[in-house]
């Protein structure tokens, strides 16, 4: 399993994640702040796969597939919402993500709110599935789906409160690879890589500019 990338997965190639753009920002913002579900930053990321794996992954060889169909002895299928595969040096590396609307809550005063408890459950039901039907989902194109995977919940707003005992339930998720991030988390994480592309792409047209004529023929 180990060794390059291959061009392609399941006929999908690899996403180019350094190439945000300002209008690709400025529409997730506008898609947190409006939206009632979770449904618009669903089709936000279909649409711009970048603005997910900026803010989640990093810059490595990526694929984002949204809702995959994964197939069950029975005739049934499990969807996530996405399954994103990161390419490492030692082969892939999947990550489960599940989104929750901007306006559901992390906890209520007494523990972590039932929307947040039930994508747990999601997570646990497709980590169950991946390990028990690996055959299935190598057969259908997905190189390594059933090894450990992280996984990913996205959900609510940083301006909500969390109590210090949620605060240390949410932590303790981490042990289980289970990172739960709200909206604003992501959306600052895509402003830092934008900043960074922006930079970049600066410091190399002053370096251009800077060049002896004699250079730049």
């Amino acid at each position: 399993m180990a060794g390059g990338p291959p061009v392609a997965i399941m006929d999908k190639l690899p996403v180019t994640q350094l190439r945000l753009t300002r209008e690709m920002i400025d529409n997730f913002k506008s898609a947190i702040e409006s939206s009632k579900d979770e449904r618009p930053l669903q089709k936000l990321f279909e649409e711009h796969p970048q603005v997910l794996v900026n803010s989640l992954i990093g810059p490595h060889t990526v694929w984002v597939f949204e809702r995959p169909r994964l197939p069950t002895p029975t005739g049934g299928l499990r969807i996530p919402d996405f399954m994103i595969c990161d390419w490492t040096s030692i082969g892939p590396k999947w990550t489960i993500v599940e989104l929750e609307s901007p306006r559901e809550k992390r906890a209520n005063k007494a523990a972590l709110s039932a929307k947040l408890n039930h994508a747990i459950e999601q997570i646990v039901d497709y980590r169950s599935y991946l390990s028990k039907y690996a055959q299935l989902t190598r057969d259908a194109g997905f190189p390594g789906m059933h090894l450990p995977n992280e996984a990913v919940i996205v959900i609510g707003r940083r301006s909500e409160m969390i109590s210090e005992t949620n605060g240390e339930r949410l932590a303790a998720m981490r042990q289980q690879k289970v990172e739960v991030a709200t909206y604003d988390r992501l959306l600052e994480q895509c402003e830092k890589v934008f900043s960074v592309q922006e930079a970049n792409k600066a410091s190399l047209e002053k370096l251009l500019l800077d060049r002896p004529m004699q250079a730049r023929d």
